[in-house]
Order: C-alpha cells, then structure tokens, then sequence
C-alpha cells in the first residue's frame, strides 16, 4: 500500500514539475485568441455546470475491508459533455463507466455496472448555480461481486459557488432500485459530494472533496461512510493538450465495520473544449 501511495505521488509531483518547465506566457490569460489562465480553467474544471467538454478519468482506490486487509480500485471514465436546449436551458450529460478490480470478497476484475447522470441547469446563472436531475444505473456488470445486478434509479441535486479563488459545490444523488434480478439485495444508496477547493495563479490547487454514501439497506451503525482529508492538484499543459491532475486521500472517521478503513482518489481530466 505504501509503495502504492508514493507511486502516486511522485506521479502528480512529477507532472506538475514538467508543466513548471514550461514557458510562464502559458499560465497568462489570451485574450486575443480566447485562451484561459490556468487558474481560470481549474475554476471551469470544478464547475459542474460549466460549458467544458472534458473526460475525467477517476481512480478510487479503497483500503482496510476486513477479513484480510482487502481492497477495491475503480477507475471510472466519465465524459461531461453539455448541449444547449434553448437560450434559457441546458443539459449535462454524464455517463460514467467503471474498471474494478477487488480483493474483497473475492478477486474479481471487470466492468461495473453503467451509470448515467443527467442534468438540468440555466444557461445564465448568478455566482450561485444550481441544477438538477437523475441518476440511472444498469445492471452490466462482468461479475457479481462488481455490481447491484439491479436496475436504479433516484433524484440528483447539484450547486456550485464561487469567490474568489475559491469555489464551492455539493453533488447530492439517490438512488433506489426497482427491476433486476430478485435474488440480489434492494437497493437504496444516498451519494453527497461536498467539495471546496483553493485556486493559485500558478493552476495548482487545493482539494476537499470527500465521497460521502449511506446505505440505506445496512443495518443501523452500519449505513454511512464519512471521510475526512483532501489533496492537492494541478492544471498543466502537455503539448496542446489542457490537464487536470489530483491526488487526493482520505480516513474513514465513520464506516461500516468491515471497511473500508481509507481510500486515495488520482483523478486526471482531459480538457477538450474550452
């Protein structure tokens, strides 16, 4: 597991180091050819109502289940691509496609099951945006150990605000299930993502972003997992490509008593659209 943190580490580390060795014109805004600051993007990145088409590419990596010391890693590939309706409304389409690899309850790797996000949101907004949506989940997943093996479905709230360099959002999902294979266990599954972040000129920025959930089928004591840390990121340029970077770790102040204990989130974004 250390090896496995440092790795990381060194990884960002060493990203952002070559992104330093760049010429400094790149951090500064152009405006005569609609080009962004780093600082600037890195805002954008954390807007979920943004007008960016990105691929964030999202690696969780949980630690401690019991019995054994497990541990899970998913890598979810999650496209944000925005479509104007009108002049007044826009929609945020968010598939999300997970790579698992478990060693708890057993070893198994393979495709998760599918999710899709929707969101509703203004095209013109005040430094308080809001939207709404769906979640959706599909039962594709390789293995059962990798998936409800249940169709959901559920509401899904979103805000963000700014000041400054920082920003502000909270993600809220719930989900129920309601077809699928009845010999799986009901499913009804809260998400709440908080997330505060500090944005330097230079494009790094600083993260708290925990993923809180609460199993509503669990027993009592056993329903919520609360984490408590945060990371550090950066906004580089390779080439003519525009990267997000972060590592982020986390301890399970609250969880249920088989785990997890931790997890670490590495998180690389793709700018394609700015």
């Amino acid at each position: 597991m250390d090896r496995w943190l440092a790795s990381l580490a060194l990884l960002i580390v060493g990203t952002a180091a070559c992104a330093d060795d760049s010429p400094p014109a790149v951090d500064a805004p152009a405006a005569s050819s609609g080009g962004t600051s780093h600082q600037e993007l890195a805002k954008k990145l954390q807007n979920p109502f943004s007008d960016l088409i990105v691929l964030p590419l999202q690696n969780i990596t949980t630690f401690g289940f019991d019995p054994g010391d497990g541990i899970q890693t998913t890598l979810n590939i999650q496209p944000v691509i925005p479509v104007r309706l009108n002049p007044q409304w826009k929609l945020l389409l968010r598939p999300i496609v997970p790579v698992t690899y478990t060693s708890w309850p057993g070893y198994e790797f393979g495709l998760g099951d599918f999710q899709f996000e929707p969101f509703l949101a203004p095209v013109r907004q005040s430094s308080a945006e809001w939207g709404f949506g769906l979640v959706l989940s599909f039962p594709t997943a390789s293995n059962d150990a990798l998936g409800f093996g249940k169709y959901t479905a559920g509401p899904a709230f979103a805000m963000f605000g700014h000041n400054g360099p920082w920003t502000y959002s909270v993600i809220a999902t719930q989900q129920w299930s309601y077809a699928g294979d009845r010999d799986r266990d009901e499913v009804s599954l809260f998400n709440l993502q908080p997330s505060i972040n500090y944005n330097t000129r230079g494009g790094w920025f600083f993260i708290f972003g925990p993923l809180i959930s609460a199993d509503w089928t669990a027993p009592s004591g056993q329903q919520w997992i609360i984490p408590v840390g945060g990371g550090v990121g950066k906004v580089i340029a390779v080439g003519n490509q525009k990267l997000s970077v972060s590592l982020e770790g986390y301890w399970n102040a609250e969880h249920p008593d088989q785990g997890p204990d931790a997890m670490a989130i590495l998180t690389v974004t793709m700018v394609f659209r700015e």
